[in-house]
């Protein structure tokens, strides 16, 4: 039939290549769709876009339509009973590949690791080694990429750089906290999860069994600038220039009130972050040295990493690794493939009485540190942890 039509003066036939990922879900909100161009499109495209045209209309297809595309080109022929002449004539040029950090293996256990859960989630993988992200997971895998842009209290995940804050003023992990059913720090009251009270134990439980209350207890040793100063060495709150593409890495701003800083030092309060600020940052502790993440791969020389305190770093990693063998994180206890170290996180939200919460992971395993999000969970360690396992069981 084409044979047949071609030839017909007027018929067009609009042809074109796509390239498809390996499943359906795979980075899809991060990768983006192609299709028809929208009238917004058109009008802001300086006369790139037409009615009709086929161009990248959301996530990197998009951002990066013009490189993938190219251009098409053009032949103006003059068309009388001879032979065509040809008036005028623009060669098209070939698009050029986007090259991503991505790995394959990696974001496929991903997407498998959110399938069949009923509330929104996310899951970011990094590598420890070079700060590449290695998976970018969202669900629904449409719409809102999480994963990147979006902005969460962290809850209890946030321990990690409160924690290396203290050690950094000479807290151990055997000097002895109390950990209280309640804390009051200028009339407000804060609590553990479910009212848990450990008494006065080593600060290695107060942390492997989450206690809010230690860290309210606690806080007073910080400055107000304290957590924004150790969240960005980790890379919290920083410009992920080299990442290419638009991310939220965070926000940590200095505590103005004890109020604000017994809040802070267990991730509620004011800051923010997104699941991948929570995975650099992790991938952070597990290296010694904060990398920028990258994504968009450049070829650029990758930069060495802004070390951290060794000491502390390493007197750290112990602590998480006590998350998953004696406290919240026990989910990932016995899964295969090495050791894991983990901080689970719960953080309240919304104005409901009890408030909502959403559920928090984050730690690595190798090479590749993670962080994972749930939207609605009733703590980390219950929800968010049974996703971590099913992701790294899928590696």
């Amino acid at each position: 039939m084409r044979t047949k039509l071609r030839p017909l003066p007027g018929v067009v036939f609009r042809e074109r290549t796509q390239p498809l990922a390996p499943t359906r879900e795979f980075a899809r909100a991060l990768l983006g769709s192609v299709g028809p161009v929208t009238a917004e499109m058109v009008t802001k495209g300086g006369g790139r876009y037409a009615a009709g045209d086929v161009a990248g209309v959301s996530g990197l297809q998009r951002q990066y339509d013009e490189q993938l595309a190219g251009t098409p080109g053009t032949v103006v022929e003059a068309v009388s009973e001879g032979d065509p002449r040809t008036l005028y004539e623009v060669a098209a040029t070939t698009g050029k590949p986007l090259a991503l950090t991505l790995a394959t293996d990696v974001q496929e256990a991903a997407d498998r690791a959110l399938q069949d859960l009923d509330q929104p989630a996310a899951l970011v993988a990094v590598s420890v080694q070079t700060g590449a992200v290695l998976a970018v997971a969202n669900s629904p895998a449409t719409g809102l990429d999480r994963a990147l842009v979006g902005r969460y209290p962290p809850g209890s995940t946030f321990k990690v750089v409160t924690t290396l804050s203290l050690l950094g003023k000479g807290l151990r992990a055997d000097d002895r906290v109390e950990c209280p059913q309640t804390a009051t720090v200028d009339g407000r009251t804060f609590r553990n999860f479910e009212a848990e009270q450990f008494g006065a134990v080593p600060f290695r439980t107060d942390f492997a069994r989450s206690c809010n209350t230690a860290f309210v207890g606690l806080s007073p040793r910080l400055d107000a600038d304290d957590l924004r100063r150790t969240a960005a060495s980790t890379g919290i709150g920083v410009d992920y220039d080299a990442l290419g593409t638009d991310a939220f890495s965070g926000s940590v701003p200095a505590t103005t009130s004890d109020v604000d800083k017994a809040a802070a030092s267990f991730g509620q309060g004011r800051v923010l972050v997104s699941p991948l600020a929570v995975a650099v940052s992790t991938a952070s502790v597990a290296r010694g040295g904060y990398l920028p993440p990258t994504l968009v791969d450049t070829g650029a020389t990758a930069p060495t990493a802004k070390a951290l305190d060794d000491g502390d770093v390493t007197t750290l990693r112990s602590l998480m690794r006590s998350v998953v063998t004696d406290g919240t994180g026990t989910a990932l206890r016995d899964v295969d493939g090495g050791e894991v170290r983990a901080k689970t996180g719960t953080a309240e939200f919304g104005t409901d009485d009890p408030p909502r919460t959403r559920a928090w992971i984050t730690g690595w395993q190798g090479d590749v540190a993670f962080a994972v999000l749930v939207e609605e969970g009733a703590s980390g360690g219950t929800v968010a942890g049974p996703v971590a396992a099913r992701f790294l069981r899928g590696l």
